[in-house]
């Protein structure tokens, strides 16, 4: 239990330095913008000093520290294609939560993959008298070209992340 409690408190810690060290790069972006608007600093050292907060941002978030930090907003077409995973894994529980995702998702369209020709064959046969109007057929073809598109960008993210996923 002491164990448990003692590594609460370490990954607490790593957390509450991760997010001061977030902070600090955001407050010397906006410190290094005020300076120069008022023309106290030179732009090529201004330049000089973004790129380098530029390279902490990146070893930060692309390094150990990014599993701690919270995670960046995605854009809503982003998240139309992928759902509530995150783009970036960086623990192994995440990883396995994005190839969960991923795996319930593919599962849940594949039943909708035979039950919308099937139901267009059905409609076609006693509703729409042998003839198949064009616009269940482009509904259809419309909600293939989106699953297929969001089940590759799903899978190029587990691939990215380190996963073994085999592709469909």
């Amino acid at each position: 239990m002491e164990n448990v409690e003692e590594s609460t408190n370490e990954m607490e810690e790593e957390v509450g330095k991760a997010n001061s060290l977030d902070s600090s790069i955001r407050h010397l972006r906006s410190s290094i913008t005020t300076v120069l608007s008022q023309k106290l600093l030179d732009p090529k050292l201004a330049d000089k000093l973004e790129e380098d907060l530029q390279t902490a941002i990146c070893i930060i978030t692309d390094g150990d520290a990014a599993g701690f930090l919270p995670a960046n907003a995605q854009g809503w077409y982003l998240r139309m294609f992928l759902g509530p995973i995150s783009v970036r894994a960086s623990r192994k529980e995440i990883q396995l939560k994005a190839k969960e995702e991923y795996n319930s998702y593919r599962d849940r369209t594949a039943l909708m993959f035979i039950l919308f020709p099937l139901i267009l064959l059905i409609l076609r046969s006693w509703i729409w008298e042998g003839c198949l109007p064009a616009f269940p057929v482009q509904l259809y073809e419309a909600w293939l070209l989106f699953l297929n598109t969001g089940l590759a960008l799903r899978e190029n993210i587990l691939r990215a992340n380190g996963s073994d996923i085999r592709p469909w």
